[in-house]
């Protein structure tokens, strides 16, 4: 299981900010074909819903860990005592089912994405990612974990019973499982236009 490590170039940007916090996290990249297919059952929710700040589809991701802001050096210590951790764990597949909203239909602010297979695996896997990122410093998160793809934000409260209508009409499926075989230590930087993400470093599942 070969890891990339921060090459020397002297033009990396990463590299010229080794002392300077960086807001990153860990997550399972979504490829790109499941992000098509997820943006086509979107599109009448994205249609019927524009007060919702949806996710960009590029950024679309199953959080496993929001580590914050950390200096490189302290990221670099997690990646490797990660993959001491993981270095036996195995590749399994997931597979998206349903379409639910937090923290209740009747008032609903997150809008989000459910798995139906391979919950326990990825439920597993993000709990022994806390307890090394824990002992590497970083907070530990006290809610339990909730296995979902975040797909946008309602921005108000408005047209509430219309919004129950359409969510309790989309219909979400995809033709089979999704394999996870690898994590993505991901940092995260804003912008004007909305984050944008940059891959730090990536752990192979065997």
């Amino acid at each position: 299981m070969d890891l990339p490590r921060p090459c020397n170039d002297d033009h990396d940007p990463v590299l010229h900010e080794r002392d300077k916090p960086i807001r990153s996290f860990i997550a399972v990249d979504i490829p790109n074909p499941v992000k098509s297919a997820i943006g086509n059952t979107l599109s009448p929710l994205r249609e019927s819903m524009r007060e919702v700040k949806w996710v960009e589809l590029d950024n679309l991701h199953l959080t496993l860990k929001f580590l914050g802001n950390a200096e490189l050096p302290q990221i670099g210590l997690l990646k490797e005592k990660l993959f001491n951790a993981l270095r036996d764990e195995r590749k399994f597949s997931i597979r998206f089912s349903r379409i639910g909203v937090f923290p209740e239909l009747k008032d609903p602010k997150i809008i989000w994405l459910g798995i139906d297979r391979g919950e326990a695996c990825l439920r597993n896997l993000a709990m022994k990612i806390e307890e090394v990122s824990f002992q590497s410093g970083f907070q530990k998160e006290t809610r339990p974990f909730s296995a979902h793809l975040t797909l946008g934000r309602v921005r108000d409260g408005k047209n509430i019973q219309q919004k129950k209508r359409i969510f309790e009409a989309i219909v979400f499926s995809l033709d089979g499982p999704i394999e996870l075989d690898r994590l993505t230590i991901f940092r995260s930087i804003l912008t004007p236009k909305g984050p944008h993400y940059e891959t730090l470093f990536t752990l192979n599942l065997i």
